[in-house]
């Protein structure tokens, strides 16, 4: 049995994924529907695209329904999303169901079978992103 401290910290950390996701898609209707763009610090200062240089694209393709062109742009699209989806679905049950899912999925990514990959797709995705007619 979970004590009520912990079954607090669930809902905290659930209240707070929740509200990030709502951030995250507050942002992405404001760069669809206004001409408020939100540009890359980095690039800016290095000249050279990130590894998420070209998400924002992706993420408004994807609230257009071109999937393929969301993924083509930026692959971490992929796992992004998929995360994103599996920690608000986490989120959702922690919230109303106090089932601690979070702690558990946290517990389960933080394996260096699933770090040392995620690294390897974000350095593939930034060698991509440098080389790419759309990045100078």
């Amino acid at each position: 049995m979970l004590s009520h401290n912990m079954r607090h910290t669930g809902k905290t950390h659930a209240v707070m994924i929740l509200s990030a996701f709502g951030i995250g898609v507050l942002i992405l209707i404001l760069t669809i529907h206004t001409p408020f763009s939100i540009g890359c610090l980095f690039k800016l200062i290095t000249g050279l695209p990130c590894p998420a240089c070209g998400l924002t694209t992706s993420f408004v393709l994807a609230s257009q329904l071109d999937f393929i062109g969301a993924i083509t742009t930026n692959i971490l699209f992929l796992p992004i999303i998929v995360g994103m989806a599996t920690y608000l679905f986490c989120a959702i049950q922690d919230a109303f169901f106090s089932k601690q899912k979070i702690g558990q999925l946290n517990a389960a990514l933080n394996k260096w079978y699933i770090i040392i990959p995620a690294i390897l797709l974000t350095i593939t995705s930034w060698v991509y992103n440098i080389f790419q007619p759309w990045s100078s």
